[in-house]
C-alpha cells in the first residue's frame, strides 16, 4: 500500500516513451502517418498542405481561402456544414500559416463515414459564395481594426517588418485596403495553383480501427489532384539599417516594447540549447526577466522571451507592455538580464531547476492522443520526426551552464531591433 505521508522519491527522466508513427499508402500513393493510441472512439485526421501565405499572389488570398473553406460546397452549404458537425459532435478547423494550410477534423469513430466525406468536400469542391466572402472580409475587416489600436499589435507588426524588410512575406503586414481589394477571383486563383496542386502530409491519430482506415482510403485514396504548386517563389531579407524605432499612438498610456533578432531555425544544431536559453530569460514564469522586472521592480504585470522558428530561418524575441513613464528603465533592466548571460554561467541549481520545467513540459507534451498529434504536426511543419524529441530530451539532460555561457555569447550579443509603440 501506498504511504502517502511520504513524497515520492525524485528522480530525472532520462527516457520518453514515444510512439513511432506506422506510414501506411492509399491506392493513389498518398501515404498517411498512423499514430493508433487511445481507447475512446475518437479520431483525429489532419492534412498539412505546403501552400501558405508564402505563396499568395495576392495579400491576404491564403487566410480568405483557408477561413472560407468551410464555408459552403458544391455538396453542402454552410448553415448545413455547421448542423453537420454540431449533429455530431465534430470539429473542423482550418487555418493558413506561413508555408502550409492545416485542415484538422476531430470525429468520433461512428460519424467518421459521415464527417470525413464533408472534409473531402470542404477541400475539393468550395464555391467561395460571394455573399458569404463578405461576411468573411467585414468580420475580418472589424477584427484588424480593433487589433490596430493596440499598441503590442503594432510593436509585434513593425518588429518583423523591421527584421526581415516589409516585401518579406515574414516581415510584411497587412492594411486595411487589402481586406476591402481581395476578390473571389484571387481566392479561385491561388486555390487552383497553389493550393489543390501542393503536396499533403496526412496524420491519423486516435483509435484507428479498419472500418476507419477504410474510410480515410474510400475519401482520400483515389483522389490525384496534388502535383507541383505553380506559386514557388524566393525572397531576400532586408533589414532596417536603423535599430531602434518608435511608434507615437496618440492617448496611449502603455508602451509596447518588441526587441529581437533574426536568428538559427528548428534545424540548427544549437536550437534545443537556444531554447533551454531561452527558458532561463524568459520562457517561463519563474524565468530572470519576470523575477527582475515583474516581481521586482514591479514595470508590468507580464514580460517574456521566445525563440521562434520559421522554415528559412527563426527569431529570437523579448516583448512586454509597460506604463510609459517606464519604458527606458525596462529596456535598462532586459539588457542587464542579457549581459549577466553572456557574462557569467548559469548556477547550478537554477540551471537544474529549469531542466525540471522542460522535462515536466515533455511529458505532458505525450500525455493525450491528441497532444502527441499536436507535438507531430509541429515536427512535420520542418519535415522532422519524433527523433527530434530524443535529441531535446538528451540536450536538457546533458547541457551545462559552460555550453549556457558559450549559446548566450554567440547568440545575444548581436545588436537587437528594438520597437516601441506608445504615448
Amino acid at each position: 500500500m501506498v504511504n502517502r505521508t511520504q513524497a515520492p522519491r525524485l528522480g530525472h527522466v532520462t527516457h520518453i516513451p514515444i510512439h513511432q508513427p506506422r506510414v501506411k499508402s492509399m491506392p493513389n500513393g498518398q501515404q498517411v502517418q498512423l499514430l493508433p493510441i487511445g481507447d475512446q472512439e475518437v479520431i483525429r485526421f489532419d492534412m498539412l498542405i505546403s501552400a501558405g501565405k508564402w505563396h499568395q499572389q495576392v495579400p491576404l488570398v491564403a487566410n480568405f481561402t483557408a477561413g472560407l473553406l468551410k464555408e459552403g460546397t458544391a455538396d453542402y452549404s454552410s448553415r448545413e456544414i455547421s448542423e453537420l458537425l454540431d449533429g455530431t459532435g465534430g470539429y473542423l478547423q482550418i487555418g493558413a500559416g506561413m508555408h502550409h494550410t492545416t485542415l484538422s477534423l476531430f470525429s468520433l469513430n461512428k460519424h467518421v463515414h459521415t464527417l470525413l466525406p464533408l472534409l473531402q468536400s470542404v477541400l475539393y469542391r468550395p464555391v467561395f459564395d460571394a455573399r458569404e466572402m463578405e461576411t468573411y472580409r467585414r468580420n475580418r475587416l472589424q477584427k484588424y481594426m480593433n487589433d490596430a489600436q493596440k499598441v503590442n499589435f503594432l510593436a509585434a507588426q513593425y518588429f518583423k517588418a523591421r527584421i526581415f524588410g516589409g516585401k518579406h512575406p515574414y516581415g510584411f503586414f497587412n492594411s486595411p485596403d487589402d481586406y476591402r481589394k481581395i476578390k473571389e477571383t484571387d481566392l479561385w486563383e491561388y486555390y487552383q495553383q497553389a493550393l489543390v496542386k501542393a503536396p499533403a502530409q496526412m496524420l491519423l491519430t486516435g483509435n484507428i480501427t479498419d472500418a476507419v482506415w477504410q474510410t480515410v482510403q474510400e475519401n482520400f485514396g483515389t483522389i490525384n489532384e496534388a502535383g507541383h504548386s505553380e506559386l514557388q517563389k524566393s525572397f531576400a531579407f532586408e533589414a532596417a539599417s536603423e535599430k531602434r524605432f518608435h511608434l507615437h499612438k496618440k492617448g496611449a498610456v502603455q508602451t509596447a516594447i518588441q526587441m529581437g533578432i533574426k536568428t538559427i531555425s528548428k534545424a540548427h544544431p544549437d536550437f534545443c540549447a537556444f531554447l533551454i536559453l531561452n527558458t532561463i530569460l524568459g520562457g517561463y514564469f519563474g524565468s530572470r526577466l519576470m523575477r527582475n522586472i515583474r516581481e521586482e521592480k514591479g514595470y508590468t504585470y507580464g514580460i517574456a522571451s521566445a525563440l521562434v522558428p520559421y522554415l528559412h530561418c527563426g527569431i529570437f524575441t523579448i516583448y512586454t507592455q509597460t506604463d510609459n513613464a517606464f519604458a527606458d528603465k525596462v529596456l535598462q533592466e532586459i539588457q542587464h538580464e542579457m549581459d549577466d548571460l553572456i557574462q557569467n554561467p548559469v548556477p547550478e541549481a537554477e540551471l537544474e531547476m529549469v531542466k525540471n520545467s522542460l522535462r515536466g513540459d515533455l511529458i505532458r507534451n505525450m500525455d493525450h492522443p491528441f497532444q502527441m498529434a499536436e507535438t507531430m504536426h509541429s515536427l512535420m511543419e520542418f519535415g522532422m520526426d519524433v527523433s527530434f524529441i530524443d535529441h531535446y530530451l538528451h540536450t536538457i539532460n546533458t547541457i551545462t551552464p559552460e555550453k549556457i555561457h558559450q549559446i548566450a555569447r554567440q547568440y545575444l550579443q548581436n545588436e537587437f531591433h528594438i520597437i516601441s509603440v506608445g504615448g
